[in-house]
């Protein structure tokens, strides 16, 4: 799942990571994890399809470029079906907030998406 998703953000132009940034890195970024989505054991063992959410923050220098970017998140994972080993992600809900640091003020939109894939 994980490169699945790395793999379909990759394209739009903008770094992208699972977890943080060891560096600093241009605006805007995309970072995600996984925030739950326990595996499904059975008798014989691993279940086939299985669910995760997973947030996905886009940091950004202005709003516009932050919301922008989060519209064209949810355009490409919408997309997805049936690709490498993804069956399907569903927006679950977008959150938009900022934070200051030394003078600057950061844009995020948080996504949330529900991930359905192969075990």
């Amino acid at each position: 799942m994980e490169e699945t998703l790395f793999q379909v953000l990759s394209p739009l132009g903008h770094p992208v990571v699972w977890g943080a940034f060891d560096q600093q890195q241009p605006y805007p970024q995309i970072s995600l994890q996984q925030i739950s989505g326990p595996g499904k054991h059975t008798l014989t063992g691993r279940g086939g399809i299985e669910t995760a959410r997973v947030q996905i923050n886009v940091d950004a220098e202005t709003y516009l470029e932050a919301r922008n970017t989060a519209a064209q998140i949810v355009q490409a994972l919408e997309a997805i079906r049936n690709t490498g080993g993804i069956v399907r992600c569903y927006e679950l809900n977008r959150r938009a907030a900022h934070s200051a640091a030394d003078g600057d003020v950061i844009r995020r939109f948080s996504l949330d998406f529900k991930v359905r894939y192969r075990a």
